[in-house]
């Protein structure tokens, strides 16, 4: 169980700071992100801890005031500096702008703080009982239900302070979903398009192929009443669509590829090639187009070559 400020995928509130060996700037500091956590808050959330120590027991009111950075503010703003060896000053936003030193103690690995979509931030994370806040984040992790979790954090609230406000009970599978509900928005949505689009495809695949197919009843004939067999044509006709196919399936990709390059940010995890549905849907569009050449051809040379020599 931990306290924080924020959560790994949603930060409330940023600082600005300066590196303490370095004047103040002069005009806009630099901002970073900033969490307030108490010790467990890593083993929690298994954030790895790169270099350094986390936070104990030791990091309370009156000890000297320590932080820990994330490996994207180590590498953006250190300049190459050892950070167990430089210290920080912040300052808050809002009327008071107190200035506050701090010793970096430890590096933890990025935790995807700007949450799915965007990249992780330069962050500063500072011991709760350091700098406790009003309003904070209990998170807890159990195997138990939600239910059964909810009611042990409730009461447990209630038993320190009755009045005490618990609001907004989540798993973090539910804050997540949360924050893609626009990606899942997107994906029924050209999900649909898609499945009508491949719909229309193979029928518009079929309609052609069946008529192509259905204007050689007269050379199938020709060719079986001179001693063609019936495998050899459907060989043949197979053998044609196929190629065609894979024709307009190979210039298909490549637009594809170059529609879903445009497409990628709209939509959270699709990547620009994603073997799987060009598979899938080149495998639908090769079906078809072995339906549409093989449905006419069986029919067509099941025919009797003078009916169909004579039909024409």
């Amino acid at each position: 169980m931990a306290l924080s400020d924020g959560l790994p995928v949603r930060m409330n509130n940023g600082i600005m700071f300066h590196l303490s060996d370095e004047p103040a700037p002069e005009g806009r500091w630099p901002i970073s992100g900033f969490n307030s956590v108490t010790p467990s808050y890593m083993r929690t959330f298994r954030i790895r801890l790169v270099r350094g120590r986390s936070f104990d027991e030791r990091d309370r009111e009156g000890s000297v005031p320590v932080a820990i950075v994330n490996e994207r503010f180590v590498n953006g703003a250190l300049g190459g500096r050892d950070p167990l060896t430089t210290k920080l000053v912040i300052r808050a936003f809002g009327p008071d702008r107190a200035e506050r030193e701090l010793q970096i103690v430890g590096v933890a690995a990025d935790s995807r703080n700007a949450g799915p979509h965007g990249d992780d931030f330069p962050e500063i994370i500072v011991p709760f009982w350091q700098r406790p806040l009003p309003r904070v984040a209990l998170t807890v992790r159990s195997a138990a239900d939600l239910g059964a979790i909810d009611r042990s954090v409730a009461e447990a609230v209630r038993a320190v302070d009755p009045d005490l406000p618990l609001a907004s009970v989540k798993t973090m599978r539910q804050l997540v979903g949360e924050l893609l509900a626009d990606d899942r928005f997107n994906t029924v949505l050209f999900g649909s398009f898609a499945a009508a689009a491949l719909l229309l495809a193979s029928l518009g695949i079929y309609g052609v192929m069946s008529f192509v197919v259905a204007q050689r009843t007269h050379d199938i004939g020709l060719r079986m009443a001179l001693g063609a067999s019936r495998s050899a044509v459907l060989r043949e006709v197979l053998r044609d669509g196929l190629v065609t196919a894979a024709v307009g399936i190979a210039v298909g990709t490549i637009g594809a590829y170059f529609a879903v390059r445009a497409m990628q940010g709209l939509v959270y995890g699709v990547d620009a090639m994603d073997p799987a549905g060009f598979a899938l849907v080149a495998t639908v569009l090769v079906a078809a187009a072995v339906t549409a050449c093989l449905v006419p051809a069986r029919r067509a040379a099941s025919v009797d070559p003078m009916v169909a020599l004579r039909d024409e």
